[in-house]
């Protein structure tokens, strides 16, 4: 059989060793591999496998917790959560509680409703400059030179004016109606 594992006794150490990564030429990186006990813990990017169900160790979720709460902190500041800065820390504490709900941690509903209270708002440069681009790509619309960068614009801009959603409900709604019509262009050519 090619995947019998034989042990060979190294110094006073026992590596596992493959007879099927030696018989095709490759060897095993001693640095990066050895041999684990039943009782070890088995991290794996960062998420615990030892068990039937992964779980995240407790520093992680202490760590994603005093993150939220810095944030809570930051949106107690005024104008604090139209800042980018602001909106870039709130995307990575996402992302990390994205990670929590993975694993099926029962942290993550109290978390997610602490995030999502002090949502990032838009600036109002943004909001003009989002104004700005759609109008623009209306006028594109008409007469596409390139149809693959036309729709990468389209779906980049239909993203931003999602995100004024919170902040501007009435220009979300104007500037979806602006997107409408440069969907009918489209379909026009």
């Amino acid at each position: 059989m090619d995947t019998i594992l034989k042990a060979v006794a190294s110094g006073s150490r026992w590596v596992c060793r493959t007879v099927t990564i030696e018989r095709n030429g490759f060897t095993i990186n001693e640095s990066k591999s050895g041999t684990l006990r039943d009782t070890g813990l088995i991290d794996v990017f960062g998420i615990r496998v030892n068990g039937a169900i992964p779980r995240t160790p407790q520093n992680y979720s202490k760590n994603l917790r005093r993150k939220i709460y810095q944030l809570e902190e930051f949106a107690k500041i005024p104008n604090e959560r139209k800042q980018e800065g602001y909106r870039a820390s709130w995307n990575s504490t996402s992302g990390r509680l994205a990670k929590l709900k993975r694993t099926s941690s029962g942290k993550y509903r109290t978390y997610r409703k602490r995030l999502n209270k002090i949502k990032p708002l838009t600036h109002e440069r943004d909001a003009r400059r989002i104004k700005a681009k759609t109008r623009r790509l209306l006028v594109d619309s008409e007469k596409v030179q390139n149809p693959e960068a036309f729709k990468k614009r389209y779906q980049k801009l239909m993203h931003e004016i999602g995100s004024l959603k919170s902040t501007y409900p009435a220009l979300n709604i104007s500037l979806k109606s602006l997107m409408a019509k440069i969907r009918e262009n489209i379909a026009e050519q």
